[in-house]
């Protein structure tokens, strides 16, 4: 194998690490497309968890806000809007397990939000378009033996919500009308 294989086959690996942490997939309609002037209202969703309490619930809405307004929406009634939002925050723990060649621990457990968004016409009840990222949040535990009767040693760490940065992905893949495309 070559230098330049070499560095390839490294870039190629980072980029697919980096893809798969912080993808946003979404679904809906191929013509769904915000358009400046119209209304919006946010909607209950379904309660984010049993940790709702830990969750920067009214950042993570603002940052939806700001985008939307930055599009040119308005927020209204629920009785008036043209689009209707809802938001979730969904914490589960994962575990990684790692190469025990090129690693210090063998395993690693960590929190993972994610963190959806629907917009619906608010004349039609079907979902119009919606998105869903998933973010690494922290690790909380780690252990250096094998996964058979391992003995996991908690870790202290802050969660790290990077929201604006994630609620711009997620208006990335919005659609835009043709107008509108610079």
């Amino acid at each position: 194998m070559t230098c330049t294989s070499i560095r390839w086959t490294g870039a190629l690996l980072l980029a697919l690490h980096f893809a798969a942490c912080s993808s946003v997939r979404t679904e809906g309609h191929p013509d769904f497309v915000l358009r400046p002037g119209e209304t919006f209202a946010w909607v209950a969703g379904s309660p984010p968890g049993p940790v709702a309490a830990e969750l920067p619930w009214d950042e993570f809405r603002a940052a939806i806000t700001h985008e939307l307004e930055a599009r040119g929406l308005q927020v209204a009634d629920t009785e008036e809007a043209d689009v209707y939002v809802e938001a979730t925050i969904e914490i589960e723990v994962v575990m990684q397990q790692n190469d025990p060649n090129f690693e210090l621990y063998v395993a690693e457990r960590y929190e993972r939000a994610t963190l959806a968004l629907e917009l619906t016409r608010a004349e039609d009840p079907d979902i119009e378009w919606s998105a869903t990222r998933r973010q690494r949040l922290r690790y909380v535990a780690h252990t250096m033996g094998g996964l058979a009767g391992a003995q996991w040693s908690p870790v202290e760490e802050e969660r790290h919500w990077e929201l604006p940065d994630v609620v711009r992905s997620i208006f990335a893949r919005l659609p835009v009308a043709p107008d509108q495309r610079q």
